[in-house]
């Protein structure tokens, strides 16, 4: 990349600057945020899918967060706890993700990832939210 600007004063270059992406087989750069995953046995193996893809999970949306997954956009339940016990309403993690455009996707997601040894591209699915 290179920015370039052309003004009145002249043309100005910045540095180049090289950059690498990961590649479709590269899962490592996976990094997705846990919503309200409802049964608790897909939650683990998806889990231990990214585990094994060399990719990490956190229940918090960060700086390097690439999907959002979840069952359904309610709040999880300890994070129902917080809001005062609003289970259906969705939770902030889920809302945060919208906001930044990050992309929402199912638990089986990851286990296609997994089983295809790559990163598939998500199929979106919207929540309705009333």
């Amino acid at each position: 990349f290179q920015l370039v600007l052309r003004t009145t004063a002249g043309v100005f270059q910045s540095n180049l600057l090289r950059v690498r992406t990961h590649t479709m087989t590269d899962t490592s750069g996976i990094c997705v945020c846990f919503g309200n995953v409802q049964d608790p046995v897909l939650l683990e193996n998806s889990k231990m899918a990214l585990q094994e893809m060399g990719a990490k999970w956190s229940d918090k949306i960060e700086i390097d967060t690439t999907h959002f997954v979840c069952t359904t956009p309610a709040a999880t339940p300890s994070g129902a706890a917080v809001a005062g016990g609003l289970s259906t309403a969705p939770g902030v993690e889920y809302q945060k993700a919208l906001q930044l455009s990050i992309p929402v996707v199912q638990p089986h997601w990851i286990l296609a990832c997994h089983s295809a040894k790559k990163c598939v591209v998500p199929l979106l699915r919207s929540f309705v939210t009333r």
